[in-house]
C-alpha cells in the first residue's frame, strides 16, 4: 500500500520501470480502488440482527433471513452471513463432519487381518471373521 504511493503516472520515467523498482505490480497501479460507501440499509440490518441475536444467540444465517423477512426486509442468506461476520456473530449449530465416527470407536486390526469396525458394526465384522477363519493357512482352502 505504501509503495504504490511512490509511483507517479505523470513522471518522465516509464510506469513499468517505476513499478519494477518499487516492487509493485502494474495491475495494482492501474486499478485504483475507491472505498465503497457504507449503505444505510446495512446499518439497519446490522442493528436488527444484533437485537435478534441477543434474544436468540443460537440463530444462524438461515434463521436470521427468516426473521428479517418477517420484519419486511428481503435479504439473501449470504448477505446475512456477511453482516453477521462483520458483527462477529455466529450461530451455535454443530460444525461440519460431526456425524463421523472418531478414531476411539474404531477397532484395531485383529490378528493382522485387515478388519475394522464399519458403520453397521459387529455383524459385518463377524461375517468377515468367519470367512477368514474357514480358510486354511495363508488363505488356502482346506480339503
Amino acid at each position: 500500500m505504501m509503495r504504490r504511493t511512490w509511483i507517479d503516472k505523470g513522471d518522465t520515467v516509464a510506469l513499468t520501470w517505476q513499478c519494477a523498482l518499487a516492487g509493485v505490480s502494474r495491475s495494482a497501479v492501474y486499478a485504483r480502488q475507491k472505498p465503497k460507501p457504507i449503505a444505510l440499509d446495512d446499518e439497519v440490518l446490522k442493528r436488527l440482527i444484533d437485537e435478534e441475536y441477543t434474544r436468540h444467540p443460537f440463530y444462524g444465517s438461515h434463521k436470521m433471513v427468516v426473521y428479517l423477512g418477517r420484519c419486511g426486509h428481503c435479504v439473501n442468506r449470504k448477505r446475512a452471513q456477511r453482516l453477521m461476520r462483520t458483527l462477529g456473530l455466529a450461530g451455535m449449530a454443530p460444525g461440519p463432519n460431526t456425524p463421523r465416527v472418531s478414531a476411539c470407536f474404531k477397532s484395531p486390526r485383529v490378528n493382522g487381518d485387515d478388519i475394522a469396525w464399519g458403520k453397521f458394526g459387529d455383524f459385518l465384522v463377524w461375517q468377515r471373521n468367519e470367512a477368514l477363519n474357514s480358510r486354511g493357512p495363508r488363505g488356502t482352502r482346506p480339503i
